[in-house]
């Protein structure tokens, strides 16, 4: 019978200990890190090689058509990226002013105005971009592939400053 007794009373402080462990991990995960500590995630590359890799192969790029592909990519997400902050900056400052009643200084009107100048730049960008991934493609071939894939891929894909953040539209 003592056993027994002592089994029991082990395996209450291995059970006691086990929950105190517990408590002080989940603390360290609600309370270690306060909100400014957080940092953003690091910029991802341009496009990750699996991206340059499905190009090559589709279209029947050489080495040369590859690197260039990766200079204009590079060129045209740096672009897009400060464009893509400009629109959320002042997006920040419209819905900061929503419960502000006396927008002094502040006109949501020019504000969306510039949100809209800024997201036709983008298109713009975008445009220019795709003309110059084909003009890489030095075949006919080449060309028509790239059009379907663009048509297949890129016009029904989000974009990166339309991606809703929050719950889900209901239907």
């Amino acid at each position: 019978m003592s056993d027994s007794f002592v089994k029991i009373k082990v395996f209450i402080w291995v059970v006691i200990i086990l929950v105190i462990l517990n408590l002080l991990t989940l603390g360290l995960v609600w309370f270690g890190k306060s909100p400014g500590d957080r940092r953003p995630p690091p910029p991802h590359p341009p496009h990750p090689e699996h991206v340059v890799e499905f190009f090559s192969k589709e279209l029947g790029w050489n080495k040369d058509q590859t690197q260039s592909f990766k200079e204009i990519s590079l060129k045209f997400f740096n672009e897009s990226e400060n464009i893509i902050d400009s629109i959320n900056g002042y997006r920040k400052i419209l819905f900061e002013n929503v419960s502000n009643q006396e927008l002094t200084g502040i006109s949501p009107d020019s504000i969306t105005q510039k949100i809209g100048n800024l997201q036709s730049r983008i298109d713009s960008l975008r445009f220019y971009h795709f003309r110059e991934i084909e003009a890489i493609c030095n075949s006919t071939e080449q060309k028509e592939k790239f059009k379907k894939l663009l048509l297949e891929f890129f016009l029904p894909m989000p974009l990166p400053e339309n991606i809703r953040f929050g719950p889900p539209m209901r239907k």
